[in-house]
C-alpha cells in the first residue's frame, strides 16, 4: 500500500515546483517508475531455498483482504505456501477466541488432507508448481505468521470462521483468502434493507431488498474463487469420462436391438426392482451401430467414478443439437482415461500470491479486487470506487 500511495501522491497531488528542484524531480520520477515496474522489491520472488513471511492486515492489503502465509522458493524454483492456522469453538462470545488444541489438531489434519489433493494442480503461467501446506509445529518466533479461525455449527463460512460441515472445496477457498485473493462470484444472500420511515439502509445476511457487493468484478471463468465447487471437481479430478453416442447403420433401423431394450425395461418395471438394477457401461457400440459425431468428454470426481464402477446411474447432459428423444435412439459407449493435470490457479491468482504488493504484475487485479466488497449507493452501500490506475 505505501508504494501505491507514493506513486499516486507524486503523480496527482503534489506539485513538483513546490517540492524540489529539477534534480529531485528527476529522482522522484525515477523512483516512481521503479516502484511501478518489475524492479520493485515486491516484484522479486524469494531466492531458491529462501522464504518470506507475508503478514498484511486488510487495511494494508492492496486487495482489501488480509494476507497471512509463508512463501518459500524451493531449490528447484517452485513455490510452497504454508498456512499457520489455529482454531477455536466459535460461540459468538469474544472470550471464546482462544486456541483450542484439540480442535486445532483436528482441523489442521482436515486442511492438510484437503491441500494434499491439490498437489501438482496449482501452477504459474510458466509451469511453476505451487504447493500448499499446513504448518504443524509449535508457534514461536520462527513459525509462519498465524491466523486464529473460529469453527461454528452452522451458517456461512468465511476466512475467519469456518463451519463444522466445511468440505475440501470450502477449505481450499477460505485458505486462499488468506493469501489475499478475493471472491469472484456474484453475491446472492447478503445485502441491505431500507427503513421505510428514515430511508436508512441496514446490512443483513439473508433476505435483502438489495444485494450487496454489486461493485464486484465477476470473472467469466469458473475459477476457484468464482465457482469453487466446479473448479475443485474439475481440477482435482484425475480421470476423464468420454461418452460416444452411437448411431444405427442397419437398414432396418436396428429394430431388434430396440425391441429387446424395450422388453428389458418393461420387465424391470413389472418386477419393481428397476431402482436396484446395475447399469451396464459398455466401452463399445452395440452390433449394428457405430460411433457418431456426437460425443462428450469431461472430468469425473472420485464419487462419480465409484458410482460408475458400482453400476449405479450417473447423470449426463444432453449434447447440444440433440433432443431427449434423439438420445433414446443412440446407445452410448463409455471410456475412462487419465486426464492431464488441471490448474487451480489463474495467472492473476498466482501473481497475487507470489508477488504480493507488486504493482506491475497485479495492477489490474488490484483495481478489480478493491471493489470486491463495495456496494453501490443504489443498493445501500457507500458506492463503487473509481480505482483505475494508469501507471504500468
Amino acid at each position: 500500500m505505501p508504494y501505491l500511495l507514493l506513486v499516486l501522491l507524486f503523480s496527482s497531488t503534489l506539485h513538483a515546483e513546490e517540492l524540489c528542484d529539477n534534480k529531485n524531480k528527476k529522482n522522484l520520477t525515477e523512483l516512481a517508475a521503479i516502484l511501478s515496474s518489475d524492479l520493485a522489491p515486491e516484484c522479486q520472488a524469494p531466492m531458491p531455498g529462501a522464504f518470506k513471511d507475508v503478514n498484511i492486515s486488510r487495511y494494508g492489503s492492496l486487495t482489501r483482504v488480509e494476507q497471512i502465509y509463508r512463501l518459500k522458493r524451493t531449490d528447484d524454483g517452485n513455490f510452497e505456501v504454508t498456512f499457520n492456522v489455529s482454531f477455536y469453538k466459535d460461540t459468538g462470545a469474544s472470550f471464546s477466541q482462544m486456541n483450542d488444541p484439540s480442535l486445532t489438531t483436528k482441523w489442521r489434519e482436515i486442511a492438510k488432507n484437503c491441500l494434499q489433493k491439490t498437489d501438482g494442480k496449482a501452477r504459474g503461467p510458466n509451469g511453476e508448481l505451487v504447493t500448499f501446506k499446513i504448518y504443524e509445529g509449535p508457534n514461536n518466533e520462527s513459525s509462519p505468521p498465524g491466523k486464529l479461525i473460529g469453527v461454528r455449527t452452522s451458517g456461512r463460512a468465511h476466512s475467519s470462521s469456518w463451519t463444522d460441515d466445511l468440505n475440501c472445496t470450502g477449505v481450499f477457498h477460505e485458505l486462499l483468502h488468506l493469501t489475499g485473493l478475493v471472491d469472484e462470484y456474484p453475491e446472492r444472500e447478503m445485502g441491505y434493507v431500507q427503513d421505510p420511515k428514515t430511508s436508512a439502509w441496514t446490512f443483513v445476511n439473508t433476505k435483502p431488498e438489495r444485494i450487496a457487493f454489486d461493485c464486484r468484478k465477476i470473472y467469466d471463468k469458473n475459477s476457484i474463487m468464482a465457482n469453487s465447487a466446479l473448479a475443485w471437481a474439475v481440477e482435482t479430478s484425475n480421470l476423464d469420462l468420454r461418452v460416444d453416442l452411437c448411431s444405427c447403420i442397419q437398414s432396418d433401423g436396428c429394430t431388434r436391438y430396440f425391441d429387446e431394450k424395450k422388453k428389458q425395461a418393461e420387465e424391470y418395471f413389472k418386477k419393481a426392482y428397476f431402482q436396484d438394477q446395475k447399469f451396464n457401461y459398455p466401452n463399445q457400440c452395440p452390433a449394428g451401430f457405430k460411433k457418431s459425431e456426437h460425443n462428450m468428454e469431461f472430468p469425473i470426481a472420485d464419487d462419480i467414478k465409484k458410482q460408475f464402477d458400482d453400476g449405479k446411474p450417473i447423470g449426463l447432459p444432453i449434447p447440444e443439437g440433440l433432443s431427449f428423444e434423439d438420445i433414446q435412439k443412440m446407445p452410448q459407449a463409455y471410456t475412462i482415461k487419465q486426464r492431464s493435470s488441471g490448474n487451480l490457479l489463474d495467472p492473476r491468482h498466482f501473481n497475487a500470491i507470489i508477488f504480493p504488493g507488486c504493482l506491475s504484475k497485479n495492477h489490474v487485479y488490484y483495481q478489480d479486487s478493491m471493489n470486491s466488497y463495495r456496494t453501490s449507493r443504489q443498493n445501500g452501500g457507500i458506492g463503487c470506487g473509481d480505482l483505475s490506475w494508469s501507471g504500468r
